[in-house]
């Protein structure tokens, strides 16, 4: 009770400064009824994509339905700068070779709670529940604080634009026996949206199932074999065991979500949202030698908010929004064959969310954006010391976007955004972008920014012991944010209305970065690993994109990123990167008959993977000196660089080799019957790439379905 009444007063003192401050935030989300396509994160305001000052990447709607992307992760996956790889829960973003905990997500302008091994999960958002996605590269904390070191990914939900629209989506999908059994997989979602003149809402509702994949299959012959092994010489029963362990989680997947809007006056309006999503998963763990656990995770999360918006003249707007986001998972794990050694952890998360801001023009060609914000923050999970912790941060925010030209156009933005965190103090990032169009077809930006990351909870209040191994991990509550200055650099061209060219160049530095190190005492006898902001690194890298549209109902579109990285403390690459990554996607329909295609892939280069040294000399935790005679054959068999001495053998300096070049295709394929009705059946990993140790992407997988949509005029003026 006692922590309940400190945190009801902290929420509302964080609030009660959050509307002290002059006026900042919004729901990106939110946008007013301008013509064309509005776009809201790059200057935090409802613009125009083609006047953002700060380059904006957009997915709309009708991309995501051609792809038949089933989810965040799986529409961002082409887009180029962006890498989506298999993560420890689900399915994880880099951008621009930054790691997923350097890269802010969010849902309608608002962060998404439920961060697992620092990821964000984008599998939880499913495609039925967006309308468009809208991608920021580059140091962004200027405009949204912690965790934009990398950029920003907004994912805006459906919003009802006609008077009566619905939607109906369901398929069938597998894998094959030879793939390792894949898994059957049902998806059924369904659209309803109504708009009227004083108020919208839009509801989806999803339900989602699959049987999961397994990468090491437990075939028929190894059945056999591990019956009879124990009565042949030389049996280990360790190898069978691995076996027994899954690759993809077999789930049950529930989404629900509605957004609205209540227009009181021509000026005033009311937005909410809401989405909740439940999700039942299950999957088996192997443990070496041979413990083979069942683990089962039970999720529930929600988001929900409210934002009053006032709109001024000449573009201005006062906007006050809360949000409460909240991610609650309990994992059950059972160790099979071991009375008693059940156990079960909870993780909840938590975040409260104000903002108010006001965009004001002064002098014709200033655009002044004022604001505050305030987020509260708690978790609750046994893995941290004293099981609860709890944060307060306070944000201030001011820019200017300033038009210097108006033909050709010249636009400068300068932007400051002050930050003071409970944890760990105060933090300012400035921001500068700049945007010149020589000509109507052509477009120059360039920008730099500081960003920083907050050390999370388990950064600084981790507390788990393995006495069975010999160590303890503990947090260090002493730890500094983790900063970057960005650059970026770009130009647009549209040559022609069919024609579409642009190139970025980008380069991030990174200081403070957190990493392990063995402390120098041993209580109880454990070896106590301690996280320090000891690591520097930098990511530099060109990205090009080309898009074609030649023909009615003919797209190409090509990119292309080379990505250099350098982790400074050592002097090598980055882990998993690759250097060089194409992208493609080529649709097709044709009109007459309603009958399409869409193809597109991702293809890698080798990547960086580590790999310790092998001492020629080491000292060991008690200052004894130990010879390796057979490290230069050590080293040569297992592709391994020597090292001649190694002073810390509990963390020795990694050497890396290239491997795991991959090739990911999906291809779908359309009928449309009539205005309502669309047959639809595709093939994902068509190439079958995939490695259980690198890239545990599942297998090939084919599905068919129906999805039939109708738009009509809505007897009532109001849902």
């Amino acid at each position: 009770m006692r922590r309940l009444l400190q945190f009801q007063l902290r929420l509302i003192s964080a609030l009660v400064l959050c509307c002290a401050g002059v006026v900042f935030g919004q729901s990106p989300g939110d946008e007013a009824d301008l013509e064309g396509d509005v776009i809201v994160t790059g200057d935090r305001r409802e613009r125009r994509q083609t006047d953002s000052v700060t380059a904006v990447e957009v997915i709309r709607r009708d991309e995501i339905v051609s792809s038949g992307a089933r989810n965040a992760a799986e529409v961002l996956e082409t887009q180029p700068g962006v890498e989506i790889r298999p993560a420890l829960r689900g399915r994880q973003i880099r951008l621009q070779g930054l790691d997923p905990q350097y890269v802010l997500i969010l849902i309608d302008g608002e962060r998404v709670s439920g961060r697992v091994d620092n990821v964000i999960d984008l599998t939880r958002i499913k495609a039925e529940e967006i309308e468009r996605i809208e991608i920021v590269k580059g140091p962004s904390s200027a405009l949204y604080g912690s965790d934009a070191i990398g950029g920003v990914i907004n994912i805006i939900t459906r919003e009802s634009k006609k008077p009566f629209e619905a939607e109906l989506e369901s398929y069938y999908g597998s894998g094959r026996e030879k793939n390792f059994d894949s898994g059957n997989e049902t998806h059924t979602s369904g659209y309803i949206g109504l708009n009227g003149d004083f108020a919208s809402s839009a509801f989806t509702l999803g339900w989602h199932r699959s049987d999961g994949y397994d990468l090491t299959p437990e075939t028929d012959s190894t059945k056999i074999a591990e019956q009879i092994g124990p009565t042949l010489p030389g049996f280990n029963s360790d190898e069978f065991a691995a076996l027994k362990g899954t690759t993809g989680p077999q789930y049950n997947d529930l989404n629900f979500g509605n957004r609205s809007r209540f227009k009181f006056t021509d000026d005033f309006q009311v937005r909410t949202h809401l989405q909740y999503r439940y999700l039942d998963q299950e999957r088996v763990d192997v443990s070496p030698p041979r413990q083979i656990i069942d683990r089962s995770n039970e999720t529930h999360d929600l988001m929900a908010g409210l934002s009053p918006v006032y709109y001024l003249p000449d573009d201005g707007a006062i906007r006050v929004s809360y949000n409460h986001s909240r991610y609650s998972d309990t994992l059950v794990r059972n160790q099979r064959g071991a009375a008693g050694q059940r156990t079960e952890e909870i993780q909840d998360d938590r975040i409260h969310e104000g903002k108010v801001q006001l965009d004001y023009r002064f002098f014709e060609d200033h655009m002044f954006t004022f604001g505050t914000d305030g987020l509260v923050e708690e978790l609750i999970t046994p893995r941290i010391r004293d099981e609860y912790a709890f944060r307060q941060r306070v944000g201030l925010f001011f820019q200017d976007e300033w038009d210097i030209l108006g033909s050709p156009r010249l636009t400068l933005t300068p932007g400051v955004r002050y930050d003071d965190d409970s944890q760990f103090g105060s933090r300012v990032n400035p921001k500068l972008a700049l945007r010149f169009d020589p000509t109507d077809r052509l477009r120059l930006r360039a920008g730099g920014g500081t960003g920083y990351r907050a050390p999370s909870f388990k950064d600084l209040y981790l507390n788990f012991q393995n006495p069975g191994v010999g160590y303890e991990v503990t947090g260090n509550p002493d730890l500094r944010p983790e900063y970057s200055t960005g650059y970026n650099a770009g130009v647009e061209y549209e040559p022609t209305d069919w024609l579409w060219l642009s190139v970025n160049a980008y380069y991030n530095r990174i200081a403070n970065l957190i990493d392990f190190t063995l402390a120098p005492d041993r209580p109880n006898d454990l070896a106590v690993f301690q996280p320090q902001n000891i690591k520097e690194a930098y990511t530099r890298g060109v990205e090009a994109s080309v898009e074609f549209r030649p023909l009615d109902g003919l797209l190409l579109s090509l990119g292309y990123t080379a990505t250099d990285t350098r982790d400074l403390e050592q002097d090598i690459p980055l882990e998993g990167r690759a250097r060089h990554r194409g992208s493609y996607r080529l649709e097709y329909e044709y009109m007459p008959w309603g009958l399409g295609f869409a193809v597109r892939g991702s293809v890698f280069s080798k990547q960086a993977y580590w790999r310790p040294r092998v001492a020629l000399v080491s000292l060991n935790a008690t200052g004894r000196i130990t010879v390796n005679d057979q490290a230069y054959v050590q080293a040569f068999l297992e592709d391994r660089e020597v090292a001649l001495f190694e002073p810390n053998p509990d963390f020795p300096r990694q050497s890396y080799v290239y491997r795991n070049p991959y090739h990911i295709l999906d291809v779908r394929v359309f009928k449309r019957l009539g205005d309502n009705y669309e047959l639809f059946a595709g093939v994902d990993n068509a190439l079958d790439e995939y490695n259980l140790e690198l890239n545990p992407e599942r297998p090939k997988f084919y599905y068919f379905g129906l999805r039939v949509t109708y738009a009509g005029e809505s007897d009532s003026a109001s849902p």
